[in-house]
């Protein structure tokens, strides 16, 4: 991403609402994908046997 598309919507105040909001959303849909990817992680090594 450049410089100009990143402060381009701070300058119009229509799309940085629509900017924030989406940046928001990219955040939140990663936190999400992470703590599934996570959470099946932890289920899967519960499930197998450790060898030891």
């Amino acid at each position: 991403m450049t410089i100009y598309e990143h402060i381009y919507p701070i300058m119009n105040n229509h799309s940085t609402k629509l900017f924030k909001v989406n940046h928001f959303a990219q955040i939140f849909f990663w936190e999400i994908f992470m703590g599934a990817i996570a959470f099946f992680s932890y289920q899967l090594s519960a499930f197998i046997p450790k060898q030891s």
